[in-house]
């Protein structure tokens, strides 16, 4: 797997999201860094992604089990899938542009 900036410049894009999931964002990158100090992995580096395997690598595209799993966990059914309609959805309702 690679992670690439993108191709033109209207591939880079900024995103609104909700002070709460900021919130939840940044107790999650607590928690991390938490767990990596006590592995002894030091601090997670500020260019590091949001969700990584324990030791800080890009998870793989194949996390669709581990999703599927922990919604089954929470007694829900979303698809990433549905995720990514959803949220089209909503910025339609929204009137944002695409």
């Amino acid at each position: 797997m690679r992670i690439k900036a993108p191709k033109t410049k209207r591939g880079r894009r900024t995103i609104s999201i909700l002070p709460s999931l900021v919130a939840e964002l940044r107790a999650h990158r607590k928690a991390q860094e938490e767990i990596w100090l006590r592995l002894g992995l030091g601090k997670v580096k500020d260019e590091s992604l949001v969700f990584t395997t324990w030791y800080g690598e890009p998870r793989t595209p194949h996390c669709r089990r581990d999703w599927s799993e922990t919604m089954a966990d929470f007694g829900l059914k979303v698809t990433l899938h549905s995720l990514r309609h959803s949220h089209a959805s909503a910025l339609i309702a929204a009137a944002w542009t695409l």
